[in-house]
C-alpha cells in the first residue's frame, strides 16, 4: 500500500461541474472525497471510450449503472448498483450493470483513501453514503427537468419506478426526460436526512437476482483469461523459489530453439518466456534450467518456524508489531491476580484464484501508454505499478477489471501465536 499512499488525494476533490444532456441520454458522474459525494456532469464516454460516470439513462429508457468494486463471487456487482437504483427510483428490470474502469477520482472507495480497492468486506460500508447520494441527486435532476417541461413546481412531482409523476396524473419516463433535459448550472443539493427511508425500499433488502449469475451459468462470463486481442503473444513466468532470489544463469540458447518461443527475459524475481502460443510458453518454461542467487529465505521452513514463532510470541520482552493499542497491558499484567497463557497454531490459509494469475496488456508503440485487462481487486494499484514500469503518468494507463474467480485453499505452512490474559485482583 506504500505506492497507493503516494496518490495526490487532493485530486479527489472536484469543484463545481455541470452535466450534459442530449438526445443520446443523460450521464451522471460522482466523485468522492472522504465521505462527501458530489454529483457532477460527464458526457458518458470520453475520447478513449472509457465510461467515466455512474449512471447513464438512454432515450429508450434503459439505464446503465457502473459497479466500482471487484466482483469475485460476493455479489457486490449487484449490491452497489442496487443502492443507486433504489435511491434514484429506477426500474431494476431496465438496468444493466458494467464494471467501472480504473478511475479513482470517480470510483474510489473512501474507506481506502479514495482508491479502487476491493478487500475486507468494506465495499458496501465505503460506498453506501456516496451511492445513496448519487442516486438521490440523479432522481432530483429528473424531477426538476420534468417539472420545467410541464411548467409546474418540482415539489408537486414524485417518482415511480423509472418515471416522474405529477400530482395531476401525467407522467414521463426517465428515458423520455433524458431525451430533452437541459443541463442545470449545478447538481441539486439533497439533504442526506431527507433521502428515501428504509421503510420505503423497493429493491434493497428484497430477493433480487444477482446480475453476474446468468453469464456465469451460460458460459458467457468474461474472466481475465478470456480476453483476446488480435496479434497477441503470450508469456509465462518461472518465478524464483524463494523471495528475493534472482536468476544468475539461464539456458536461454536452448530454450530459444523451441518452436514458437520468441524471447527469454530475466526478471528480478524470475524468468519470463514469450511465445506465439500458450503451449510454446509452457514448453519453454518446462525446459528452463535456472541457477538462482542466494536469498534470506533459502533456509526457511515452516516446520521449524513454528517453534521459533511460539518462543517469540510467549516472550514478554519480545517486541512485536502493534496492530491496535488500548489501555495499559503491562500494568494490567503486573497487577493481575492470575495470568493465564495460551498457545494457538494454525495453517496458512492460501487465498487462491481458480483461474491462473493473468493479465492482458496492449502497450502503445512509444511505450508511454497502455491498456490492461485483468481480474484484479486493486485497479488503482495496477494502474500505479504499470505506470511506474512504463515510466509514465498513471493517467496514461487504462485498466479494465474483469470478473474474478477465487477460492480459499488451506496450504501446509503453519502460523502460530500465543496469548496471555490476566484476571484483575
Amino acid at each position: 500500500m506504500n505506492e497507493v499512499s503516494k496518490i495526490d488525494l487532493h485530486e479527489l476533490t472536484v469543484s463545481r461541474r455541470t452535466f450534459v444532456g442530449g438526445a443520446a441520454g443523460l450521464t451522471f458522474a460522482m466523485t468522492v472525497s472522504g465521505l462527501v459525494s458530489e454529483a457532477v456532469a460527464a458526457t458518458g464516454r470520453d475520447g478513449d471510450n472509457t465510461v467515466n460516470a455512474y449512471v447513464t439513462i438512454r432515450a429508450d429508457n434503459t439505464i446503465t449503472i457502473m459497479s466500482p468494486a471487484a466482483e469475485m463471487g460476493q455479489g457486490i456487482m449487484t449490491c452497489l448498483p442496487l443502492i443507486v437504483a433504489e435511491y434514484m427510483d429506477a426500474d431494476w428490470d431496465k438496468v444493466s450493470v458494467e464494471t467501472a474502469p480504473a478511475n479513482h477520482k470517480l470510483y474510489g472507495n473512501p474507506k481506502f483513501g479514495g482508491i479502487q480497492y476491493t478487500v475486507a468486506s468494506l465495499s458496501v460500508m465505503g460506498y453506501w453514503d456516496p451511492l445513496r447520494m448519487v442516486g438521490a441527486q440523479t432522481r432530483q435532476v429528473l424531477i426538476i427537468a420534468a417539472a420545467e417541461k410541464w411548467g409546474v413546481a418540482a415539489s408537486e412531482c414524485s417518482t415511480e419506478p423509472s418515471r416522474v409523476v405529477h400530482k395531476s396524473g401525467k407522467s414521463l419516463t426517465y428515458g423520455e426526460i433524458a431525451a430533452f433535459a437541459k443541463p442545470p448550472a449545478e447538481m441539486p443539493k439533497v439533504d442526506p436526512s431527507a433521502v428515501k427511508n428504509e421503510s420505503n425500499y423497493r429493491l434493497l433488502g428484497k430477493d433480487t437476482g444477482r446480475v453476474d449469475v446468468p453469464s456465469k451459468t451460460n458460459g458467457s462470463a468474461q474472466y481475465g483469461m478470456d480476453f483476446q486481442i488480435d496479434g497477441m503473444v503470450y508469456a509465462s513466468i518461472h518465478r524464483s523459489p524463494v523471495s528475493k532470489a534472482k536468476p544468475v544463469s539461464v539456458n536461454e540458447a536452448e530454450v530459444m530453439k523451441i518452436k514458437g518461443v520468441k524471447r527469454v527475459i530475466s526478471l528480478p524475481y524470475g524468468v519470463a518466456i514469450i511465445g506465439d502460443t500458450v503451449e510454446s510458453t509452457k514448453t519453454g518454461r518446462a525446459a528452463l534450467d535456472v541457477k538462482w542467487s542466494e536469498a534470506p529465505g533459502d533456509t526457511f521452513t515452516s516446520q521449524t518456524a513454528i517453534g521459533d514463532d511460539l518462543k517469540i510470541a510467549a516472550d514478554p520482552a519480545s517486541k512485536g508489531v502493534t496492530w491496535k493499542s488500548e489501555g495499559d497491558v503491562a500494568a494490567g499484567m503486573a497487577g493481575a491476580a492470575t495470568v493465564k497463557t495460551f498457545e494457538y497454531t494454525s495453517e496458512h490459509n492460501y487465498h487462491a484464484q481458480m483461474e491462473p494469475m493473468n493479465a492482458t496488456a496492449r502497450v502503445s508503440p512509444d511505450g508511454k501508454s497502455a491498456e490492461i485487462w485483468a481480474s484484479t481487486q486493486g485497479p488503482t494499484i495496477a494502474q500505479l505499478v504499470s505506470s511506474k514500469v512504463l515510466k509514465t503518468s498513471p493517467a496514461n494507463v487504462k485498466v479494465y477489471p474483469q470478473l474474478i474467480a477465487v477460492a480459499s485453499v488451506v496450504a501446509r505452512s503453519p502460523i502460530s501465536w500465543s496469548m496471555r490474559c490476566c484476571c484483575p485482583r
